[in-house]
């Protein structure tokens, strides 16, 4: 029998366990530095999800200059930079088209890719013959890293996440991923800015979950893409469901093409940017129950639903009524409305109303904007619950066990399941 010298000389079953199970990183160094042998055995698997966190990563610098063929055990690709210098801007993006040029030429197995680059802001130039500097430098070297990165050939990706904030610049260049996203045809999860481009509908055949804005959803849902979950910021400075079409505000379109996706179980309409949900706010963004009613007729079959509505318990709890399979809801309320959310009144409403609830998470978003002296009186902004069968087929609400470091866990990678 000949000896074992690579992964692919080992039994499926070996080669299934390694790639399946995550073995610490630690370990899998120690084995690789038993013998020759095992290093070449084990040292593939130290590049199966590969993290970039620094301009300067060593890692980074090894892939590109070095090992290029290593690119090929990649699974997952992690590029999370901060930039603090025109000088980190420039040898960063050249980096990264060196990096997705490799992968267009070599043989990979790459299913996620997560691509988030940002200007530190207060690094931003101030004066304006530093700023038009700064922008011609990034008008250099940014569409050539963008040219790279849609010539990728990655049949298996399945997650593309790409998220770029070059403030104060951002207004000035656009990040189209389009030859790429029309190409993958075994992507199911894309948060990624179309800019409100065009995309053919035979582009994302297996898209089902799009993070984006309302806008891009009218692109997105067109009823021929199997969509299971929808994560949609509403644009400042309404937060409403208003979407230009033919170059006029449409209130009503974007309903109507959530009624197209008829496999959409899961939607979550977020104020603005997620880094400024519940600040910048203001006032705005309730929908009105008669909106509400209508987003409940277009999505019949949602199990989760985030929405921010303007009403009391009785009237939320007769738009839920009409979502016979809803199983978690985060609803945020004016600040009278919240006060009133007390236990048996929302056992009375909205239990009585969506017994299929198992999980209600209730937000007073009017307190982020309130009176300090309200904040300062330590009162509560949230409240969640679990929903128990009791006795006799009859249900009950007790409070939540998951603390809000565990909760906001839990919410952002969309591990809702209780």
């Amino acid at each position: 029998m000949s000896p074992v010298r690579t992964l692919n000389d080992l039994p499926l079953d070996f080669t299934d366990i390694f790639w399946r199970y995550e073995i610490p990183v630690a370990d899998l160094a120690t084995l690789a530095g038993v013998s020759r042998a095992s290093y070449m055995l084990f040292n593939p698997l130290l590049y199966r999800i590969v993290r970039i966190t620094s301009p300067d990563a060593r890692l980074f610098m090894k892939i590109v200059q070095q090992h290029s063929h290593l690119v090929q055990y990649t699974r997952e690709l992690h590029v999370l930079v901060v930039l603090f210098s025109e000088q980190q801007l420039s040898e960063t993006l050249q980096r990264l088209k060196t990096l997705f040029h490799i992968l267009s030429v070599h043989d990979n197995s790459l299913q996620i890719l997560h691509l988030s680059l940002s200007w530190a802001r207060h690094t931003a130039p101030p004066l304006l013959d530093l700023w038009e500097s700064g922008l011609q430098l990034l008008q250099s070297v940014f569409p050539p890293m963008v040219r790279s990165l849609n010539t990728l050939r990655v049949p298996l990706l399945r997650t593309l996440d790409a998220e770029l904030d070059f403030w104060p610049w951002g207004e000035a260049i656009v990040l189209d991923l389009r030859p790429l996203l029309e190409k993958v045809l075994r992507l199911e999860v894309v948060d990624v800015p179309l800019n409100h481009l065009p995309l053919p509908a035979t582009a994302l055949p297996n898209l089902r979950t799009f993070v984006g804005n309302t806008q891009d959803c009218l692109t997105i849902c067109d009823g021929s893409r199997p969509l299971h979950t929808l994560d949609l910021s509403l644009p400042f400075p309404d937060y409403d469901l208003t979407v230009m079409t033919n170059g006029c505000q449409d209130s009503t379109a974007l309903l109507s093409r959530f009624a197209l996706t008829t496999t959409l179980q899961r939607l979550f309409l977020v104020h603005g940017g997620r880094q400024d949900v519940g600040i910048n706010s203001g006032d705005r963004g309730y929908l009105p129950l008669a909106t509400f009613h209508r987003l409940a007729r277009s999505c019949p079959n949602l199990t989760h639903l985030e929405v921010c509505v303007d009403g009391s318990m009785e009237e939320i709890a007769s738009v839920l009524q009409l979502l016979r399979t809803l199983r978690w809801v985060r609803i945020r309320l004016r600040h009278a409305a919240f006060a009133s959310a007390r236990r048996e009144e929302l056992e009375r409403t909205i239990l009585k109303a969506c017994p299929s609830l198992r999980f209600i998470w209730l937000e007073n978003h009017g307190a982020a904007h309130m009176a300090e002296a309200f904040t300062q009186r330590n009162a509560a902004t949230s409240s969640t619950f679990l929903v128990e069968r009791q006795a006799y087929g009859s249900f009950s609400l007790k409070s939540s066990p998951y603390g809000l470091s565990e909760l906001m866990r839990r919410y952002n990678a969309k591990d809702l399941d209780v």
